[in-house]
């Protein structure tokens, strides 16, 4: 799993309950999690947390095209939408679908531009389904590079990452391998290793995200690397690339990040000072720096400050828009409006999109509730959703509660992809 750190100390051993208290650099971001141990002791696991949220095995939703799965423990996602898993036809799942045969995963991604969805099991291996093709989990096989030992996955877009790859894996060697689908979805065809300017393939690699016709990946030492298509300037590299002839991987340079998000025609990263910044195209204003060019479209090619965000702990960069948690368990949402997928009330009324866009970032309206923390934010197409915990470790008296997921989405609900049992789009979290 990328980014994730737990570094652990035992508190009250010859007690009834046995403290695990986890330390996440200067800020403590805590999920506690129970465990029963050997010796019969109560044990409470408290995680600091900032990682991807695709490769995340901690309790949390993540969204694609119209999809949304959630990941409540060590078994298979239960999922909503149009891709849920399951043998009926693609359209609507208002109520959840917990996939068959692929047994407890460790990672997850969903497509936000077609409707593919690919998990890793224990097993280090590879399954995939959508809607457009094979509707239930199938597990992927290709010749040259088996879909083994894998530690990462990312679902991109058909057309164009060198050759048409649709997903791209990190391998238990930290490599990088990218394939594509064939037209039935039953394999992988044409995987291929992705290879830096020296023509080797690129290494020390914990996390990668795959976008539209580009991916990128973070190493070990939190370089940001990107490769593919820059014709919006997405590979953050100081120019723009106006035919569709592709790069190879290549250091961002003066980034250093704990992960990094591929959306559309734009990518966003976490610093490792928790800043958040965003490069490519601007359109709507997707990469939070005050500025927005609807008329002319022009991209920042270079890596962008997001206003008015820091301590960041997860990003996800959409289709025209972007979404970060924060250490204080607030979420901010900026970029295109449509369907209110901000989650700003200023920015809608009653059901109506007032403002199209949003060039800073604006507050998502959770509303009150029980969750202390809002660990992981997804951003799929036209929807996202914030994943929370209620419970923990409670230092004023050094106890734990037990811990609950909560979820939230808002914006479009056309296949039920918001989890509240409806097909109704909501400009406000639910439920």
């Amino acid at each position: 799993m990328s980014g994730l750190c737990v570094c652990a100390r035992l508190q009250g051993t010859q007690s009834p309950h046995l403290t695990l208290i986890a330390e996440f650099g200067g800020s403590m971001n805590r999920i506690a999690l129970r465990v029963n141990v050997a010796l019969g002791f109560t044990a409470w696991l408290s995680l600091g947390v900032a990682y991807n949220s695709h490769a995340a095995v901690l309790a949390h939703a993540e969204v694609g095209r119209g999809t949304t799965c959630v990941v409540s423990g060590a078994g298979a996602p239960s999922c909503y939408g149009t891709s849920a898993g399951d043998v009926s036809p693609a359209g609507v799942h208002t109520v959840a679908v917990t996939p068959t045969g692929i047994g407890p995963i460790t990672s997850i991604a969903l497509s936000i531009f077609n409707n593919f969805v690919c998990v890793i099991n224990s097993d280090k291996a590879v399954w995939c389904w959508s809607s457009d093709g094979i509707r239930v989990p199938f597990r992927l096989q290709v010749a040259d590079v088996p879909f083994l030992n894998v530690t990462d996955v990312s679902v991109g877009a058909s057309g164009a990452i060198a050759g048409d790859q649709d997903a791209c894996t990190v391998l238990e060697n930290s490599t990088v391998a990218c394939w594509q689908f064939e037209a039935s979805g039953f394999k992988a065809l044409n995987s291929t290793p992705v290879r830096g300017l020296d023509g080797q393939p690129i290494s020390a690699v914990t996390q990668v995200s795959v976008g539209y016709g580009f991916a990128c990946a973070v190493t070990s030492n939190n370089a940001v690397l990107c490769w593919g298509l820059n014709n919006s300037g997405q590979l953050g590299r100081g120019f723009v690339t106006p035919n569709y002839s592709p790069f190879p991987a290549v250091p961002i340079t003066g980034l250093t990040a704990t992960l990094v998000s591929a959306g559309l025609n734009h990518a966003c990263a976490v610093t490792t000072d928790g800043m958040v910044k965003c490069w490519g195209s601007d359109e709507y204003g997707q990469l939070g720096n005050g500025q927005s060019n609807i008329a002319t479209n022009f991209p920042f090619s270079t890596p962008q400050l997001v206003q008015g965000v820091s301590n960041a702990r997860s990003v996800s960069a959409g289709y025209l828009f972007t979404c970060a948690s924060l250490a204080d368990a607030s979420v901010k949402c900026w970029g295109q409006n449509e369907f209110g997928k901000l989650g700003h009330p200023t920015h809608v009324k009653g059901k109506k999109v007032v403002q199209p866009f949003s060039a800073v970032p604006l507050s998502v309206d959770l509303g009150p509730g029980a969750a202390l923390n809002y660990a992981v934010v997804s951003a799929g197409r036209d929807h996202a959703c914030a994943s929370g915990t209620f419970g923990g470790f409670h230092p004023a008296t050094n106890t734990a509660t037990p811990m609950g997921l909560v979820v939230k989405c808002w914006g479009s609900n056309s296949f039920g992809q918001l989890t509240d049992g409806t097909t109704n789009a909501s400009t406000r979290p639910v439920p």
